[in-house]
């Protein structure tokens, strides 16, 4: 591991900045209630800072991930593209353990007055195509998504497209953001509420990545973070392991004998400790290995 390696958007003037994002966070002053909106930006913050090198990943917050009822009838009459086995996750000796909660990954489908399930009624486009509503639509929305664009210059630059036009794009990685635990608890009281809320990330950010592989057919692989607060955990998912939860979206008699491969999550540590960015080094080389562009200085 390296100690030395920092973040690509990292300077004196960024750092100072994540600090008061964090302080803003812990603040009893300016987050009295200890609400989970005043750690967006120091998630945020982080992501800009893991990406800064990467020209054609943007960071998009309350990114809705979808799919319609006539697409999920097609899958289930096409059947899903070939398992993969589960990557490994890194494990720290600091941190906190996450146990996986009894019984399977969701309880069930969320309910249809979940918040977590919401109707998304506009169709995203890539193109100059008008907006196209789709009715039967049904998804989640991530509190952060990462996205790759895939993107090559036009023949009529516009101050719309500023010279270039999408061709296709990769979500490589999901965030869900939860609160803090209660600041008044310490010891294992503290460690019981930070890990109630981490299992809660989990669950959701799982059941977003399985909308992920059923709108986006060719992707394989995302990676998935779960934090609370200044605390997070990753995992490295393939179709394998949202098998269950991919069957229970498309409403499959036989989503009760699905089993998804199990989960690798890491340990949560805080994200300003050394480990947290040997994390994020493993993360962020995983995120090179997609199309990145070129863009002279």
């Amino acid at each position: 591991m390296s100690r030395n390696w920092q973040l690509p958007g990292f300077t004196p003037k960024s750092a100072r900045k994540g600090v008061l994002a964090k302080t803003f966070g812990f603040s009893r002053d300016w987050n009295k209630r200890n609400l989970e909106a005043h750690w967006y930006a120091f998630i945020n913050h982080g992501l800009i800072d893991l990406t800064a090198d990467l020209p054609n990943f943007i960071v998009c917050p309350q990114f809705p991930i979808y799919v319609t009822q006539e697409y999920l009838d097609e899958l289930l009459a096409q059947g899903h593209l070939e398992d993969e086995n589960a990557l490994e996750g890194e494990d720290f000796e600091e941190g906190v353990e996450v146990p996986p909660a009894a019984g399977p990954i969701l309880h069930a489908a969320y309910r249809e007055d979940d918040q977590s399930t919401v109707e998304i009624l506009a169709n995203l486009s890539n193109s100059t195509a008008s907006t196209q509503p789709e009715p039967t639509a049904k998804g989640v929305i991530t509190d952060f998504a990462v996205l790759c664009i895939d993107a090559l210059p036009v023949k009529k630059p516009t101050a719309r497209n500023g010279g270039y036009g999408i061709r296709s794009l990769i979500i490589p990685l999901i965030v869900e953001q939860k609160r803090y635990t209660s600041r008044t608890t310490t010891g294992d009281a503290a460690q019981a509420g930070l890990t109630v809320l981490l299992q809660e990330a989990m669950y959701d950010v799982v059941w977003q990545a399985a909308h992920l592989f059923l709108q986006y057919k060719d992707q394989e692989w995302i990676v998935v973070i779960a934090t609370s607060g200044p605390y997070w955990s990753n995992a490295t998912l393939t179709r394998a392991n949202v098998a269950q939860e991919m069957a229970m979206i498309e409403q499959s008699a036989e989503s009760h004998a699905i089993a998804g491969q199990p989960i690798a999550w890491t340990k949560a540590i805080r994200m300003d400790l050394a480990s947290s960015r040997d994390r994020l080094r493993t993360i962020h080389k995983k995120l090179s290995g997609l199309r990145v562009m070129k863009v002279e200085e």
